[in-house]
């Protein structure tokens, strides 16, 4: 279902939603660095907190592109 290799970085669209959240524990489980985009600071914590994500970014706040080269590195 899933065909990334441990160690891959995933960035997740929608990562608080219902596929984004299944999606980013999959990932993890299978070793993945995630980064989660959501919108708000509630749901970037849930993605962290509750989801295990390794960092969220705020759309709201960054624009995407920019935060995740910023985390990836």
């Amino acid at each position: 279902i899933l065909c990334v290799k441990s160690g891959e970085t995933l960035v997740v669209s929608a990562a608080s939603g219902a596929v984004g959240s299944v999606v980013a524990q999959l990932a993890k489980l299978k070793g993945c660095h995630v980064i989660g985009v959501a919108g708000g600071k509630a749901k970037c914590d849930y993605v962290v907190k509750e989801l295990g994500a390794d960092a969220c970014i705020d759309y709201k706040q960054f624009k995407s592109g920019d935060k995740v080269a910023q985390i990836a590195d």
